[in-house]
């Protein structure tokens, strides 16, 4: 399974969050992500198919938190 912590801070470390509270999303947005990751497989998605899935969303939630 991709590391979708290091996609995650990367993606965090423009919004300027404090540590604290980056890496409680880190842990939460990881989770779901991991979860999203498995349900694409399930589902007879390709690993690298379901990895590109998984990170638009990411894109899309850091997109509209940032806003």
């Amino acid at each position: 399974m991709p590391d979708f912590k290091v996609e995650i801070r990367a993606r965090l470390a423009e919004i300027g969050l404090s540590p604290v509270r980056e890496a409680e999303i880190v842990e939460e947005l990881s989770q779901h992500l991991e979860e999203e990751y498995e349900r694409a497989l399930s589902c007879g998605t390709s690993e690298e198919e379901a990895r590109q899935q998984v990170l638009e969303q990411l894109n899309t939630l850091i997109c509209c938190s940032a806003n």
